[in-house]
């Protein structure tokens, strides 16, 4: 994803070893340390959004799965200009890629509940597109 490498080129040369990466997280001690772990943390978030999106389109009828790839796109455009609104302040500062990356694990993290609501709603449950009238 785009935002990623922004955020990741900032700190690229500290993110060789990937074990030391890992081991700072525990105990971040510098902003850079601080960053990456924010970052691997979005990363985590997008995984997770990646697999309950799969689950959802699973359960959805065509018509169904067409709508929720435009929502979905819209939401991750939504997502991107937000976490960069929010990060703006801090442009060129060592703290925007924290605050940007922190802001993509949250909104992420909160997408990926909706869509697991989806994902594992009753039958008949007309909230929820995958279980009510568009499950196929």
């Amino acid at each position: 994803m785009r935002i990623f490498g922004l955020i990741a080129g900032a700190v690229a040369c500290w993110c060789l070893g990937s074990g030391a990466a890992a081991a700072a997280c525990d105990d971040p001690q510098t902003q850079a340390e601080i960053t990456i772990c924010a970052t691997g943390s979005a990363k985590d978030a997008d995984a997770a959004l990646n697999a309950a999106y799969r689950q959802v389109m699973a359960r959805l009828a065509n018509d169904d799965r067409e709508r929720l790839r435009s929502a979905q796109r819209a939401w991750i455009t939504f997502r991107d200009k937000e976490c960069a609104f929010r990060s703006g302040p801090y442009d060129g500062g060592s703290i925007q890629g924290t605050v940007l990356a922190s802001c993509i694990s949250a909104l992420t993290n909160e997408r990926v509940s909706h869509l697991l609501a989806q994902a594992f709603c009753a039958e008949g449950d007309i909230s929820c597109v995958a279980g009510g009238a568009g499950r196929r």
